[in-house]
């Protein structure tokens, strides 16, 4: 092995990593401080304007006129390890979560409400930065050095309108559509050396996406009683057009060379089931989400049998509110545990048959488990909710590269009932 074969494929990976990855890093974080106080054990319990996201059949029990904004605090970090050398990362943002408004319509029978918002559930946040020293092993003492840092941020944003009815007693269906928009941007930065000789310096790439498409999503839920609730949820594949433009720079920051990639990105079939129960004391909600194989979508393709697009992706989670009797308040907790999906969204660049199903050399180390927490309290016809959430999960590239994240996330809303 010489040092072309251990620097050109790290430099290749380095720069490519922001244009044409199989794996494309993206979180569902959700939308709603109260549902994500409770781990966005939501379905059943959709009771609110995320009712639009999360189940818009919960839209046929609210007999209210509600507006409701949020913002959040993001904050992601990882820890790299590559050839046993540790490097640590983190970036934070703020950022409009959510803002809409819901209207009741009267009816002679049942209920029915409209709802419209700005939602924001999808981000792209991702870091790769890590430095290793290491000994050529067929050169016994030499040393290589090397360091990579890749960072993205974006996200999908969500233009929704819906409406809930109820079609017989404590039987309600809903039908959320929007129009979904989003950017990324991600910058990439790999240097080398070989016995302090330098290879490659400061070797710069930068990317940015634009995305454009549509999210139609439809709901059930029994309500017995305002006790029990039953709900479900079942999201159509996503279909989101992009165009990518692509630049290697050079080391003092002008473009050596650049290029624009145009295709459509894909998601599978989505959905939720869940029940919850109010009881005297308290307020639970369970639930089970998970995302269909793709070969639902794309039928009969042979790529994706040997990657984890072509199997079903779960998580579940539980959902607790505890109302507080001395004042008008409410403590809240959730948690939830699944698998990190790879392949949430898929690509297919224009001229190519199908999208590139390989999972990239990564693999998820451990589950993704997100712990969450918050308050709710009402004064009069306002409400104000707080919540923070906890995630954390591991992966490994090429049994090479292994690196732990946490996401943290600080939520505020305010709602106003009229």
């Amino acid at each position: 092995m010489n040092i072309r074969t251990l620097l050109i494929p790290a430099t290749v990976a380095a720069l490519a990593i922001s244009s044409h990855a199989e794996v494309r890093p993206s979180m569902n974080i959700g939308v709603g401080t109260r549902a994500f106080s409770m781990a966005n054990n939501h379905v059943a319990l959709s009771n609110d304007l995320s009712a639009i996201y999360w189940n818009p059949a919960g839209l046929a029990f609210l007999p209210v006129r509600e507006f409701q904004v949020g913002m959040d605090g993001l904050g992601l970090s990882a820890n790299s390890t590559i050839f046993n050398d540790k490097t640590t990362d983190s970036f934070m943002r703020l950022r409009l979560s959510q803002a809409g408004m819901l209207v009741s319509v009267p009816v002679n029978r049942g209920g029915l409400t409209f709802a419209g918002a700005f939602l924001n559930p999808i981000v792209f946040d991702d870091i790769a930065t890590y430095s290793a020293s290491y000994e050529d092993a067929r050169n016994p003492g030499s040393q290589i050095d090397t360091r990579n840092d890749y960072g993205a941020y974006g996200g999908l944003r969500h233009w929704s309108l819906a409406f809930g009815t109820q079609v017989a007693k404590g039987f309600g269906v809903g039908l959320s559509a929007s129009l979904v928009t989003g950017r990324q941007r991600s910058t990439a930065v790999f240097d080398s050396s070989y016995n302090d000789t330098v290879i490659l310096a400061n070797d710069q790439s930068q990317q940015q996406g634009v995305y454009a498409g549509y999210d139609v999503r439809v709901g059930l839920m029994y309500n017995y009683l305002d006790k029990f609730r039953v709900g479900l949820r079942i999201a159509l594949p996503q279909v989101l057009f992009l165009r990518e433009d692509f630049s290697v720079l050079n080391p003092d920051g002008s473009t050596l060379w650049d290029t624009t990639y145009e295709g459509t990105m894909y998601s599978s079939y989505t959905g939720a089931l869940g029940a919850s129960a109010t009881l005297p004391f308290m307020v639970v909600s369970a639930e089970i989400r998970g995302r269909a194989p793709y070969g639902l979508v794309f039928v009969n393709d042979p790529g994706l049998s040997s990657s984890q697009a072509g199997r079903a992706c779960m998580e579940a989670g539980v959902g607790a509110e505890v109302p507080l009797v001395v004042i008008p308040m409410a403590a809240r907790a959730g948690y939830s545990v699944g698998q990190v999906d790879q392949h949430a969204y898929v690509v297919k660049y224009s001229g190519m048959a199908s999208p590139q199903w390989s999972d990239d050399g990564t693999k998820a180390e451990s589950y993704r488990h997100l712990i969450s927490a918050g308050l709710g309290v009402v004064a009069g016809k306002c409400r104000i909710d707080l919540a923070y959430g906890h995630q954390m999960w591991s992966t490994s590239k090429d049994n090479v590269l292994t690196q732990d994240f946490s996401h943290d996330r600080l939520l505020l809303s305010v709602g106003f009932r009229y």
